[in-house]
């Protein structure tokens, strides 16, 4: 088996089917795809989508989730 990675669950945004999370690369924060393996309600357990020494935001969801979907729709 590969290597899985443990996030805050209240990091974790759900988009339909899609897990995403906030990840912080240079200066910018993206949102990145995840595979979920597993969700505990406390822990989300992470199966591809980052790495090691992802930056993953855990404070401020809502309002990173709010500018993400208005650059989703072309805001």
């Amino acid at each position: 088996g590969g290597v899985a990675y443990a996030v805050p669950a209240a990091a974790v945004i759900r988009d339909g089917v899609d897990a995403l999370l906030f990840v912080r690369t240079g200066g910018d924060v993206i949102a990145r795809r995840i595979e979920v393996l597993a969700d505990d309600g406390a822990r989300v357990y992470v199966a591809s989508g980052i790495g090691a020494d992802a930056l993953v935001a855990v404070d401020g969801i809502s309002a990173l989730k709010a500018l993400w979907l208005a650059a989703e729709e072309g805001g």
